[in-house]
């Protein structure tokens, strides 16, 4: 396994790990891909559109609750990488 593939699995374990113990980030989550669901066939249109003020509020959650997730994200690979340098550090007997 290459370091691309460690780190992607290692990703995937968080993303997975938040979706069944992070009841904030699973709302969201939820919230998010119905969000997508609505937005999305205006996106793919690929031609000049105009929207409706219900559809433009729909994109403004889309973008806040995408930055709610990322904001998750980030705080909980922070934590994990931490968590990882030690342990190898630990297996390495840099630490003791």
């Amino acid at each position: 396994m290459n370091i691309e593939d460690f780190i992607n699995s290692r990703m995937d374990f968080i993303f997975a790990g938040l979706l069944q113990t992070n009841a904030e980030y699973a709302l969201t989550y939820r919230r998010y891909e119905h969000l997508c669901e609505l937005t999305d066939p205006v996106v793919c249109q690929r031609k000049d559109i105009e929207i409706s003020g219900e559809e433009c509020e729909s994109f403004i959650e889309r973008a806040e609750q995408r930055n709610v997730l990322e904001s998750i994200c980030q705080r909980e690979c922070y934590q994990q990488g931490y968590l990882d340098c030690i342990t190898l550090l630990k297996m390495l007997g840099a630490l003791s």
